[in-house]
């Protein structure tokens, strides 16, 4: 793996890239735009850690929710990449605990009678299904950055964790609520 790690160290930032990781820790995930990342080890922490492009797909066979955690705080604080636009991430042994993450992190809420808007992106690639853009995210559940007030839309659906920022600061976030 440290020769691949080399490599990619020493090669230009990619517009995206799929990896296929057998091994725990690989840290791939700094040198793309976007990536598409199939993890049989627990290395999702690794990606949440050191990702620094805009979009992220993961899927992976567990995830410790204290990693979620960690990460939804680290972006919180401005102490992850500002450059991040959403993530998705597919664990397939484990059923997210909705309440635990988003009480964990502090998040707000748009209230139940009010319709939030909807987080969509286009993708820097097209899926093999011939997708264009990122699962959109609509979600009554939101979180603020400290640095700057912007928010990022938070939405769990059993095994699946979205998460997308919003080029917007929270007074126009919620002026877009109907």
């Amino acid at each position: 793996m440290d020769i691949v790690e080399n490599f990619f160290s020493s090669s230009p930032v990619s517009k995206w890239m799929e990896v296929l990781a057998f091994t725990k820790g690989t840290q791939l995930s700094r040198q793309a735009e976007s990536i598409t990342a199939k993890q049989f080890h627990h290395t999702a922490p690794a990606v949440l850690r050191y990702f620094r492009g805009r979009l992220a797909f993961l899927k992976c066979r567990s995830c410790k929710i204290s990693d979620l955690i960690e990460f939804i705080n680290r972006w919180k604080s401005g102490k992850t990449d500002q450059k991040l636009d959403f993530i998705q991430i597919k664990i397939s042994n484990f059923e997210i605990p909705e309440d635990d993450v988003l009480n964990s992190t502090g998040a707000k809420y748009i209230g139940p009678t009010k319709k939030p808007p909807t987080h969509i992106l286009p993708k820097l690639y097209t899926d093999y299904d011939g997708t264009r853009n990122t699962k959109p995210i609509t979600s009554h559940a939101y979180v603020v950055r400290a640095s700057d007030n912007h928010v990022a839309s938070v939405l769990i659906q059993k095994n699946t964790f979205l998460f997308g920022v919003w080029d917007k600061t929270e007074e126009e976030f919620l002026k877009m609520v109907e």
